[in-house]
């Protein structure tokens, strides 16, 4: 079985596949074009992260077997094609986990202490002794997300510096003793200092999305103070049936591990719900699918427009779209390839105030539309009326039917 090694790798792995019967070629410099061409000589690839093995690569290895990578993610590797042409993905997560632990530790006490930043105005003459200050670890709680063998490996080397160690994992019960398990929400409000160790997938995708979080809730406050349920200015629930209604969703959101960034807190007496602010739902989650009409705001985060596109199409149409942008491009990108009753762009409140455009629904959101002419046109029914004064030809189709009273009703059929 020959083997292409793409990437150096210790020599120890090739020693070890010649012993084993293997024959090892080695390629550390060719383009990926290059290697396309020639892939299909082999049965195994042997990687670290120089070239992407996409399906275009996948396809040209007609023989492949195996791909296998000397580290711990396998972002640079099309899983779901390759697994699909019965080829064996292999990874080595726990190879390079010490190291990796080392690494992230020495990058954060050189993060905390300005040690780079002061080092580079050394060089130029300059001491800024105050100015470069750091601080230490003591006491602090360090929030880790993803507590695989990399995670492991660094909470097991911030044990000696006394600080509390917390970590959130897509997966359940991996605690140990040297870091205790929590929430993302809680990893999020409490860390001093939060270091990533998870791979990029598409559950991992933009789940440190603090900025838009923070952003809102700055405007909560903004509004309705620190408590909005003593804000005057923060209105209640108008029924108990839709109070429990969005009470249920929201039990729903908590039932499926959904992330509470804010609010949900409620006061069924007063009919009171927080203004509320949930992430990481899953798809089968109310929240997504119903109708909200009330102070809760569900996230759900996208990489390109397009992404964001085909969410919105897989959904009935909305009442209303509400786009917030600065680039024209992709406005326009949006209202090109979606269907919604109206659209706001940067606003959501200003095209329903305006009584010279149609407001409504469209398909399951509603028909018609309200609004100055455009609700009177549609609410208003244009009747229409007939009054025939004498003989009509009409009655020449009625009974009894003659031979030329048939020949007309064919010639009617067969012309109007």
């Amino acid at each position: 079985m020959k083997i292409l090694h793409l990437d150096s790798t210790h020599p120890y792995l090739s020693n070890e596949l010649n012993k084993l019967g293997f024959d090892n070629f080695f390629d550390f410099k060719s383009s990926k074009k290059e290697i396309e061409n020639k892939l299909f000589i082999y049965h195994g690839i042997i990687i670290r992260s120089r070239i992407p093995i996409d399906k275009v690569l996948i396809d040209k290895a007609t023989n492949l077997k195996f791909i296998a990578r000397v580290g711990s993610g396998i972002e640079n590797i099309d899983i779901k094609h390759a697994k699909k042409n019965n080829i064996k993905i292999i990874s080595s997560p726990e190879g390079n986990s010490n190291a990796v632990g080392e690494h992230a530790l020495g990058m954060l006490l050189s993060l905390i202490n300005n040690i780079s930043y002061s080092h580079n105005e050394i060089i130029n003459g300059k001491w800024s002794r105050e100015a470069n200050r750091g601080y230490e670890l003591k006491n602090k709680t360090v929030g880790l997300i993803g507590y695989g063998h990399t995670g492991k490996s660094f909470a097991k080397k911030l044990s000696g510096f006394d600080v509390s160690t917390i970590f959130f994992d897509l997966k359940s019960n991996l605690k140990n003793e040297f870091a205790s398990e929590v929430t993302l929400k809680e990893i999020k409000e409490t860390a001093d200092v939060i270091s990533i160790h998870s791979s990029l997938t598409k559950e991992s995708y933009e789940i440190l999305n603090t900025k838009f979080i923070n952003e809102c809730k700055k405007w909560i406050k903004e509004y309705y103070g620190e408590n909005p349920e003593t804000s005057d200015s923060y209105g209640r629930i108008v029924t108990s049936k839709h109070f429990n209604r969005l009470k249920a969703h929201l039990d729903d959101a908590k039932s499926k591990h959904a992330t509470i960034n804010s609010g949900a807190n409620s006061n069924e007496d007063v009919k009171y719900i927080a203004p509320t602010i949930v992430s990481d739902l899953g798809n089968d989650a109310l929240l997504l699918e119903d109708e909200i009409f009330g102070p809760i705001l569900p996230i759900v985060t996208y990489k390109t427009v397009n992404e964001a596109i085909a969410y919105i199409n897989t959904k009935e149409r909305p009442l209303a779209l509400y786009i917030y942008s600065k680039s024209k491009k992709n406005t326009k990108q949006f209202l090109n390839n979606t269907k919604a009753g109206g659209t706001c762009i940067n606003n959501n409140i200003i095209h329903y105030a305006n009584h010279n455009l149609p407001f409504g629904g469209v398909n399951n959101s509603g028909i018609g539309k309200s609004h100055g002419y455009h609700g009177f046109k549609a609410f208003s029914n244009e009747r229409a009326v007939v009054k025939q004064h004498t003989f009509g030809i009409s009655e020449l189709l009625f009974p009894p039917y003659t031979g030329f009273k048939e020949k007309l009703a064919r010639l009617t059929v067969k012309w109007f």
